[in-house]
């Protein structure tokens, strides 16, 4: 069974099941999951708020339909990630990678929202998005290594 804790050490999150990392549909309130690796875990519809990823290890994992309120991504890996209608208001991504997979696949940025949320030095080289994508005022996704795909001309994904 995995469990998330907060900074002081409060139980905050169980996986459901007990044998997966799969914390879907959960409100999960100061998650620290700073400098872990939790590949594959799975928040998809689920709300995060003032969460640490700092240097997390989130390869593959599925955050479709996730949103992070002012959390922290500061250096974490995101590639190969499902991030399919996510929601990152008001994050701090420094530094996060979202670019080309171990393998040269692109991570999906599809119908992402980044409001508010800090992008500096992230890296996004290879990384494809869409017109549903929102950036923050000011971010160049084309001059930060994002290749722009039609979204009409992208099949669905379904969760």
């Amino acid at each position: 069974m995995m469990e998330i804790f907060d900074r002081a050490g409060n139980l905050v999150a169980r996986s459901e099941p007990p044998n997966k990392r799969w914390f879907n549909e959960m409100l999960i309130r100061d998650p620290f999951l700073a400098g872990m690796e939790i590949e594959g875990i799975s928040f998809q519809d689920a709300t995060l708020e003032n969460g640490d990823f700092t240097n997390a290890d989130l390869y593959g994992a599925n955050l479709y339909g996730a949103t992070f309120e002012s959390c922290s991504f500061v250096n974490s890996d995101l590639r190969w990630s499902t991030l399919f209608e996510a929601r990152f208001h008001n994050c701090n991504m420094r530094g996060a990678r979202f670019g080309k997979s171990e393998l040269g696949g692109p991570t999906w940025v599809m119908q992402v929202d980044f409001s508010g949320s800090n992008l500096d030095d992230a890296d996004f080289t290879g990384a494809v998005y869409d017109d549903e994508t929102v950036f923050p005022e000011g971010f160049d996704p084309t001059g930060r290594g994002l290749v722009h795909r039609d979204t009409a001309d992208l099949p669905r994904v379904q969760p």
